[in-house]
């Protein structure tokens, strides 16, 4: 190896003590061909010593870089170290050499270990995999179902021994997924496999379009004696229900399905609609029909179709609801269960009645067949997006419902609704509706219960219920 001067401005000079030049790209290991530092300001030049048992040698390198601004050195060396080797710096300042740095051993490269995955679980449709490295390993290869995986990135950390890797395609749910960790021509052995799982939701676990169909029973006995008499007369005394049926469905016009981070701005609007049809309980013939929810003391869904269509067929009452909904701040977000959307919302409706009233019925020209109770409202609530009790909500409103006299426009309503699975596709829901002016004016209270049917998931019906 010959004398080389790096970078040099002038002639060499006798060598003066002054600063040396400092190694910061840690412990020199067997095979490294790089090394980087600090020099001190103003230097123009560094020399490499390499010292070994027989001799001392400044070596030539590869390539050699000063960065005056920042005051750094990398130099790329012509030959890789060696174990036992000891190295030592020194820099051109002012016209003087320094005195050369205190030397700094070549240690021997650690065996690679068996690299570790640290972002578990994997899930289908992930692309990034983030793990543990041995130092000094210089690449890193992915297998997924036993299959080499194509690699869009590689990162290597080496001050933290961590490393990133991004794979050209997303995964697949059931994919097992081995890594490996390289140094040239050494590799480690492959790591444990790991399952790719479906992506579990995390946030608004809603579609974009939601429909269902339901069946239920409305107890009117707390409702004020406007509504008992406008959609029920010809219950007496006691408890006074009818049975309920109809259809929902609400469509996101904008705003996405929240991935595993979301901010809690949400900003998604809802455009949604309801139909609620009413048979009085003196259409019900238990006797003929003991299968139906509304002739059991304790609500199964085993007749839900014949009784959809039997309340439909049958309806007394008609009650039509539309609105938008929009929801503009999240609650618990990244959150896997019990994430909520804070929510304001404009609300139009409508109830007929398809009967004539009875003589009890209440003396009001609206209550004739053929015209329409105008029930509407604006609100504010808050609704779950995730987990067990997803789709339930509470929400408070002001508004108008011509049934009740005076104070008709102004009304307060509190809308409560609590749903959970029974099965796949099946939930059941509760619902209290309370129609209140705060005065001393007619209230009513209905409590609604009953079966919803999820449309995207009709095959579930009749499937269990999904462990939790």
């Amino acid at each position: 190896m010959s004398f080389v001067f790096l970078l040099v401005i002038g002639t060499a000079a006798t060598a003066l003590a002054q600063e040396k030049p400092v190694l910061t790209s840690g412990p020199l290991r067997h095979g490294e061909t790089l090394l980087s530092g600090s020099l001190k300001k103003g230097a123009s030049g560094i020399e490499v010593r390499i010292k070994t048992e027989s001799a001392t040698e400044i070596v030539t390198p590869a390539r050699a870089e000063l960065n005056s601004a920042l005051s750094t050195f990398r130099i790329n060396l012509a030959e890789p170290l060696k174990q036992g080797q000891k190295v030592q710096r020194r820099q051109f300042v002012d016209g003087n050499w320094s005195d050369w740095s205190d030397e700094t051993d070549v240690q021997s490269t650690p065996d690679l270990e068996i690299p570790v995955l640290t972002n578990t679980p994997l899930e289908e449709g992930d692309q990034i995999l983030l793990g543990s490295a041995t130092p000094g390993a210089t690449g890193i290869e992915v297998e997924v179902a036993g299959t080499r995986a194509g690699l869009a990135a590689v990162k290597l950390d080496a001050a933290k021994n961590k490393f990133q890797v991004q794979l050209a395609d997303p995964l697949k749910k059931g994919q097992p997924v081995r890594v490996r960790q390289v140094r040239g021509a050494t590799v480690s052995e492959w790591s444990a496999p790991i399952q790719v799982v479906k992506a579990e939701c995390t946030n608004d676990c809603r579609g974009h379009f939601e429909a269902t169909f339901h069946v239920g029973t409305v107890m009117d006995t707390f409702a004020g004696s406007e509504v008992q008499k406008f959609v029920n007369p010809d219950a007496s005394g006691g408890i006074q229900w009818r049975g309920t049926a109809g259809a929902d469905f609400e469509y996101r016009i904008w705003g996405q399905r929240q991935g595993k981070k979301t901010p809690r701005f949400t900003n998604s609007m809802w455009i949604y609609g309801e139909s609620e049809y009413g048979a009085r309980s003196a259409q019900f013939d238990c006797a003929k029909n003991p299968d139906f929810q509304n002739c059991q003391s304790v609500p199964s869904p085993r007749a839900s179709g014949n009784e959809f269509f039997f309340i439909v067929r049958n309806a007394a009452t008609l009650e039509g609801f539309a609105g938008l909904r929009w929801e503009f701040w999240t609650l618990k977000p990244n959150a896997k269960t019990a994430s909520a959307n804070l929510y304001l919302k404009t609300q139009a409706g409508f109830l007929t009645v398809s009967l004539p009233s009875t003589p009890s019925g209440i003396a009001l020209p609206t209550s004739s067949p053929g015209n329409f109770i105008q029930m509407h409202h604006v609100g504010i609530g808050g609704v779950i997006t995730n987990g067990y009790f997803q789709d339930t909500y509470f929400e408070l409103g002001h508004g108008r419902t011509d049934l009740f006299r005076p104070n008709s426009r102004d009304r307060w309503k509190v809308d409560s609704h609590l749903t959970f699975p029974v099965t796949r596709g099946i939930n059941f829901y509760i619902q209290l509706l309370v129609d209140a002016d705060l005065g001393n004016g007619s209230d009513s209270v209905q409590t609604y219960f009953g079966f919803d049917f999820n449309l995207r998931n009709i095959r579930g019906w009749f499937q269990g219920k999904d462990k939790k």
